[in-house]
C-alpha cells in the first residue's frame, strides 16, 4: 500500500493479485499539468499480460511528463489514446490470437478539479460523506445493452470515454477508483460504513480489500485508490454523474451542491440588472463618438501659420537599386521552421514524404521526435512529430535549399539520407 499526503489531498493506493503478479496496477506522479493517478487492469493471465499492463502504466507517464502543449481538459484522454496506439503497433502484430482486454483509467488533479478519462472496465466514484456518486459510466450506458467495450491496443485508435465537465470536490470528499472486484466493493454497504468512520485513510483501504470473506480474496485481482482532499477554496462541489453523462444533455447540467452552512449565489443577473446594462453602454457609446467627430473637426488649439517654402540645393545621396540589392543578397538565408504532424491511422512513410518531400532518417533522429516510434521506427498513430522541412526536396517548404534534397542527392529510395549527408548540409549552411 501507497500513502502520500499533499497540499490539498491525500492518496492512497493498492493493488492485489494473485499469481504471476502485476496485472492489476496503480501509480501516482506529477506532471506539468498536475498530480496524476493512472490505474491499468489486464483481464488475462501470465506474464505476458503483467508485461503489457506494465508497458501501458510506463507509455502514460511518459506521455504526461514530456506533452507539455496538451491542455488539462484533454491532457488525460490524449494519453491513453497515445499508448493506446503504441500498444497496439507493439503486441498485436506478435499475438498470436485475440489479447486479453486491457482497461486504463487516467486522472489529473490540477487547481481543484479532477479531469479524467477511462477505456475498457474501470470504476470512479466520489464519496459526499453520505452518497457514492458514480462517475464512470458503461459502454451499454451510453451506447445501447448491444454496443461492444473497446480496450487498449485492441485498434490502431480508441476512443477513450471522458464527461463534458470535471469534478470539482469540496473538502472531505473522497475521490475513489478501482479495477475488477473493487467496483463491486464501492456499491456495498459495508464500504459506505468504513468510509464514515473516522479512522486513518490507510486503514480504510485496507479493511475495504479484506471485505472478500476467507481464502477467495487471495485469489482476487483489483487495484484501488483513494483520495481525500482538503484545504480547498472550492465553496461549491460540481460533478456529472455516470448516469446523467451517458445520454446526450446541454453542458451547463453539470450538478452543482453547496456546501452545508452556505447560501447560494445567484448565478445570473435578473432582466431590470442587464437593461440597465445595455443602456449604459449605449450612451457611453454615443458620447465616444461624439468625442471623436469634436477633436477630429471641430476642436483646432492652434490657428493656422503660413510658413515659407524653402528649397534646400544641398544634394542628398540616393541609394541605387544595385546598393540595395547587394545588401539584400549579403543577409544568411533562413531555414524553414518545423511543421507540427500528428500521425492518423494508416500513415505511411510513404504517404508522409509525398506530402513533405522529407525522408524518413531526418524525421526518425530529429531531436524533438525522441521516443515518438515504435519498433524499427515505426509510426504510431495519434503520436506528434516535427517535420524538419529543412530537409524537404519541395521548394514551396524549403525555397532555399530543396536542390540539396533532391532524388538525385538521396536517392529514389532515400538510401542517401543519412548523417554523412547531414553534417556536409550543415557545413554548407555556415559557411554562407
Amino acid at each position: 500500500m501507497t500513502t502520500r499526503k499533499f497540499n490539498s489531498f491525500e492518496y492512497i493506493g493498492r493493488a492485489t493479485g494473485p499469481d504471476p503478479g502485476g496485472l492489476h496496477r496503480e501509480d501516482m506522479f506529477e506532471t506539468p499539468h498536475g498530480f496524476a493517478f493512472v490505474i491499468a487492469a489486464s483481464q488475462g493471465e501470465g506474464e505476458q499480460e503483467a508485461g503489457r499492463t506494465a508497458t501501458a502504466l510506463e507509455r502514460i507517464r511518459y506521455y504526461l511528463e514530456n506533452e507539455t502543449d496538451d491542455k488539462v481538459e484533454e491532457v488525460s484522454r490524449n494519453a491513453l489514446m497515445y499508448t493506446s496506439g503504441y500498444l497496439y503497433q507493439t503486441y498485436q502484430k506478435e499475438a498470436e490470437g485475440d489479447l486479453p482486454p486491457l482497461s486504463c483509467l487516467c486522472v489529473i488533479v490540477s487547481d481543484g478539479k479532477v479531469h479524467y478519462a477511462w477505456v475498457g472496465n474501470i470504476c470512479l466514484y466520489v464519496f459526499t460523506g453520505k452518497r457514492m456518486i458514480p462517475l464512470s459510466w458503461t459502454v451499454a450506458e451510453s451506447q445501447g445493452p448491444d454496443a461492444s467495450v473497446a480496450f487498449m491496443g485492441e485498434q490502431p485508435v480508441v476512443a477513450p470515454q471522458f464527461p463534458t465537465d470535471p469534478l470539482i470536490p469540496v473538502n472531505e470528499d473522497l475521490l475513489l477508483a478501482g479495477s475488477g472486484r473493487s467496483c463491486e466493493l464501492f456499491c456495498l454497504k459495508q464500504t459506505k460504513k468504513i468510509l464514515q468512520d473516522s479512522m486513518p485513510s490507510q486503514t480504510k483501504v485496507a479493511r475495504m480489500t479484506r471485505l472478500f470473506d476467507g481464502e477467495e480474496s487471495e485469489k482476487q485481482a483489483l487495484a484501488l485508490q483513494m483520495l481525500r482532499f482538503y484545504n480547498l477554496e472550492n465553496r461549491q462541489r460540481s460533478f456529472v454523474t455516470g448516469q446523467e453523462q451517458a445520454a446526450p444533455r446541454p453542458k451547463s447540467s453539470a450538478i452543482k451542491e453547496d456546501m452545508p452552512g452556505k447560501k447560494s449565489k445567484k448565478q445570473l443577473p435578473d432582466m431590470d440588472m442587464l437593461q440597465k446594462i445595455k443602456y449604459i453602454a449605449y450612451l457611453v457609446g454615443i458620447l465616444l463618438v461624439g468625442y471623436m467627430v469634436y477633436d477630429l473637426f471641430l476642436y483646432d488649439p492652434k490657428p493656422a501659420v503660413n510658413i515659407p517654402l524653402v528649397i534646400e540645393t544641398e544634394q542628398v545621396g540616393v541609394e541605387s537599386p544595385d546598393d540595395t540589392l547587394s545588401l539584400a543578397m549579403d543577409e544568411p538565408r533562413a531555414l524553414p521552421e518545423d511543421i507540427p504532424y500528428t500521425v492518423r491511422g494508416g500513415d505511411t512513410w510513404g504517404r508522409i514524404y509525398t506530402q513533405f518531400g522529407v525522408c524518413s532518417w531526418f524525421i526518425i533522429n530529429h531531436p524533438p521526435n525522441t521516443g515518438r516510434f515504435g519498433r524499427d521506427g515505426a509510426l504510431i498513430a495519434d503520436a506528434r512529430l516535427q517535420i524538419p522541412v529543412r530537409y524537404s526536396s519541395d521548394p514551396e517548404l524549403n525555397p532555399h535549399y530543396y536542390t540539396e534534397f533532391t532524388t538525385e542527392v538521396v536517392g529514389a529510395s532515400c538510401e542517401n539520407a543519412g548523417q554523412e549527408l547531414l553534417d556536409n548540409f550543415r557545413e554548407m549552411v555556415q559557411t554562407q
